[in-house]
């Protein structure tokens, strides 16, 4: 049996009657047939949008998301992390009857949405949550601030050392002015490496960026260290005001000026990746705004 336009209204316990007859019957008009009786209970058991309740964060860092049927009786509860379904693994583990969903808070990005689906033969609803880590939002935040100000002081920098190396030594030929301008150089490549150093460190530790983003702002890290060192070592060495500066000769002033190049490059990539996860983060706010949610 089909019902056709089935609404809310609708919903109960329907019993269905079937009259036969049989060979007695047939021939004999007078005795009344028989009735089989089948209950149809599918529209009790629309489901309705579940309750998903979050558990204090414990000590260990480990949340629960509890997925609460409210009415009707799921067959089948399923979890979605930003749209993709969620198999378990090292962040993520799952009850038998998968209402219960326990996070590994430290190993998730600072925002994400949760999502719970709830399924019978007859319906099928679904609710989401936005769980937010206000200590790593913070962190991404401030690696954020740190890109934004790291490009500024690297570009302003790397003008006034491409200023320094290819003009203003080519101008004054006078050793005390050289040592002034090595002077000005140092402290315009110390500044913008330092910032470099604080945003490249922030953004390896930020665990809103993906792996690969992460990896390369490691790398880049160990390698303005030594950069800087070797500058600092030169300029600081007892006898280098009385000697040529360390930066005019040709194969050092050619490195500082590509090295500069590829420095200016470095913050784009967290600022690019940083603005999008701000984006898509404050998107699935007003999101799980329109939800219900509840925390314990």
């Amino acid at each position: 049996m089909r019902i056709v336009r089935q609404f809310l209204l609708d919903c109960g316990s329907h019993t269905v009657a079937v009259r036969w007859k049989d060979e007695e019957e047939v021939n004999n008009p007078a005795k009344p047939g028989s009735f089989s009786r089948y209950s149809d209970d599918t529209g009790v058991n629309i489901l309705q949008p579940p309750l998903i309740i979050q558990d204090r964060i414990e000590l260990n860092r480990l949340v629960h998301l509890r997925c609460v049927v409210r009415t009707g009786e799921a067959n089948e509860i399923l979890w979605f992390e930003n749209g993709y379904p969620i198999k378990g693994g090292y962040i993520y583990e799952m009850s038998i009857d998968n209402k219960t969903l326990t996070i590994n808070a430290p190993q998730l990005p600072s925002c994400v949405l949760y999502t719970c689906v709830v399924r019978n033969k007859v319906s099928e609803n679904r609710n989401s949550h936005l769980f937010l880590i206000e200590e790593l939002l913070l962190l991404h935040e401030f690696s954020l601030v740190s890109s934004v100000v790291a490009l500024v002081s690297t570009s302003m920098s790397y003008a006034a050392e491409a200023f320094i190396l290819l003009h203003a030594f080519q101008v004054y030929k006078v050793h005390k002015r050289h040592v002034i301008l090595t002077s000005a150089f140092v402290f315009c490549h110390t500044l913008s490496s330092i910032s470099l150093l604080i945003s490249t460190l922030l953004c390896t530790l930020d665990s809103g960026y993906p792996v690969a983003y992460r990896m390369i702002e490691g790398l880049a890290f160990f390698l303005i260290l030594p950069n800087v060192s070797f500058v600092l070592f030169y300029f600081l060495k007892p006898d280098s005001q009385e000697k040529r500066p360390f930066v005019i000769k040709k194969v050092r002033r050619n490195f500082f000026l590509v090295s500069g190049a590829i420095a200016i490059t470095i913050p784009l990539i967290p600022i690019n990746r940083g603005l999008y996860n701000g984006e898509c983060c404050s998107k699935q706010q007003q999101g799980s705004g329109l939800v219900s949610v509840c925390c314990e």
